[in-house]
């Protein structure tokens, strides 16, 4: 069964984003975290924000950010020395699934943050420095597109079902209910 879609967010890389508009304190205390989207970029050589949540109105201070930093997808959990980012190399004009994993309660670098491509792990353990320490309190609401106060560039392209969990998904859950479900 095939389900016609024509519809998605479509930013313009200048000003536009989505935005919860309340302040998104869901994630204060979690160790893990799960975020699903599909993403076609109308160029991927240039630094593009997909999701974030920052702390306060220093855009530099968040709480995660999904973003695409030259022709790669990376994931920053609290600050930008914890990240994780996969080896893809994304195409533009293409629909792309993409979907992160963390769970701060596992015991290596490379279990703790996982990125995921077309329903395939392609972090590769570019894993660095995911601590153990939950996520903080947020007072920004969830923005997608952009970052808060648009101090990183804004998407441009389009998005689509963006989900988010508050537990690590498995691959398996990843691939067979959000990549290709059945």
């Amino acid at each position: 069964l095939q389900i016609a879609n024509n519809f998605s967010m479509t930013f313009d890389g200048v000003n536009e984003y989505f935005t919860t508009g309340s302040t998104f304190s869901t994630f204060d205390g979690l160790n893990k975290l799960s975020i699903s989207m599909w993403v076609k970029w109308d160029n991927v050589s240039t630094h593009r924000i997909l999701a974030s949540v920052t702390r306060d109105s220093n855009a530099n201070n968040f709480v995660w950010m999904l973003c695409n930093i030259n022709n790669h997808l990376r994931f920053f959990a609290s600050t930008t020395s914890e990240y994780c980012y996969s080896n893809y190399v994304l195409t533009a004009n293409t629909w792309t699934h993409v979907a992160v994993t963390m769970d701060k309660t596992q015991s290596t670098q490379a279990n703790k943050c996982k990125i995921f491509i077309n329903g395939v792990d392609e972090t590769l353990n570019n894993t660095n420095n995911i601590s153990t320490s939950p996520l903080q309190t947020s007072n920004s609401p969830l923005y997608i597109g952009e970052n808060q106060n648009g101090k990183y560039n804004p998407m441009l392209g389009e998005i689509d079902e963006v989900a988010i969990w508050d537990t690590a998904l498995t691959a398996g859950q990843i691939f067979n209910d959000l990549y290709q479900p059945t």
